[in-house]
């Protein structure tokens, strides 16, 4: 039966046509990218990522090591709106549409640098990283005169998106369980889920990512972090903030009210974690990242102060925090300071 409904949905799917849906977008995540702050970080960020001739960024820049590398693709679809960039436009997409030669029958995606194990509801948070890099890639461009040239060629891989999306929701609950204590994990699922669900008009999507909203905000912790794998860390946090700011922004109206509290709260305490002349961020506190606890592919896990920067370049408009954006710019220059780039 199980097998039965999943072949349902998944043949319900592939019958919607996206370009025959008219879905509306706000207009507020083009005003978050055009901050000055952010704008200033792209001049700089973006001229210097290396793509492969295939489209492969990062740490697959030479061989495909995993699909969550690929998400990067966003911030050139971000500068090339932002700059009339019609050449990192097309590296962005094509950036975006590199993966899908390397989805399984199953809807997932190999991942060699994990020894292509089979991707279960633990592990499947790195794929809702690039699908919902996907959906918002689609969701902003959706608002700009580019929207006529690069929407069909990324929504070329629909029926294979849909069939990713169609496997989350057969696990939706395994993975709610696997992902309870990471808020970073949830919201990146969010974001997959809530997006497509604008994207193709789809409610078991949108219920699904409501859902994981209101366990994110659940497990909200009272000082204000989102705790990652059970207490808080100022880089994990941050992120989740991140996500939930950009979901926030085509969440339904029922949720925004709560979902902008919640931000509020993580924001604050992050700022709080922040010193404001330097943009050190603090990692007393940190579980996760910054003194040595844990290592990714082989490297130990320092503060993402990129991603840390992300949540307050969004800040500055949605929370409405003149301060925020030169806040993420002081970040970012201690990062460069730190490690000599």
């Amino acid at each position: 039966m199980r097998i039965l409904l999943i072949c349902i949905h998944l043949f319900l799917f592939c019958c919607t046509e996206i370009f025959a849906v008219d879905f509306v977008c706000s207009p507020v995540q083009l005003e978050c990218i055009k901050t000055k702050a952010f704008q200033e970080y792209l001049d700089v960020k973006v001229p210097a990522v290396k793509i492969s001739a295939s489209g492969g960024i990062g740490r697959n820049l030479h061989s495909f090591s995993d699909v969550a590398a690929q998400r990067s693709a966003l911030l050139l679809i971000f500068h090339g709106i932002l700059r009339d960039d019609r050449k990192t436009l097309d590296n962005g997409v094509k950036a975006l549409a590199m993966p899908f030669e390397f989805q399984k029958t199953d809807g997932t995606f190999e991942c060699p640098s994990r020894g292509n194990r089979q991707v279960g509801p633990g592990d499947i948070y790195g794929e809702s990283m690039f699908v919902g890099a996907v959906g918002e890639a689609v969701l902003i461009l959706k608002n700009t005169k580019y929207a006529d040239e690069y929407l069909p060629r990324i929504l070329k891989n629909q029926n294979q998106i849909k069939k990713w999306l169609s496997y989350f929701v057969s696990i939706k609950d395994q993975v709610l369980a696997a992902d309870l204590n990471f808020g970073n994990r949830l919201a990146y699922d969010v974001l997959a889920l809530q997006s497509f669900g604008v994207i193709f008009n789809d409610m078991v999507l949108l219920d699904v990512a409501e859902k994981f909203i209101l366990e994110i905000v659940r497990m909200q912790d009272a000082k204000g972090y989102y705790p990652d794998n059970g207490g808080p860390d100022s880089s994990y946090n941050a992120v989740t903030a991140w996500k939930m700011q950009v979901c926030s922004i085509y969440a339904p109206e029922n949720l925004k009210a709560d979902m902008m509290s919640s931000i509020r709260k993580s924001m604050q305490w992050e700022i709080a974690k922040i010193d404001p002349q330097t943009g050190m961020v603090n990692v007393d506190e940190n579980i996760r990242t910054g003194k040595g606890q844990e290592k990714f592919l082989g490297r130990i896990k320092d503060v993402n102060y990129e991603e840390v920067a992300y949540s307050l370049f969004y800040w500055e408009p949605l929370g409405e925090s003149n301060s925020a954006g030169d806040m993420g710019r002081k970040i970012i220059s201690y990062a460069r300071a730190k490690y000599g780039r």
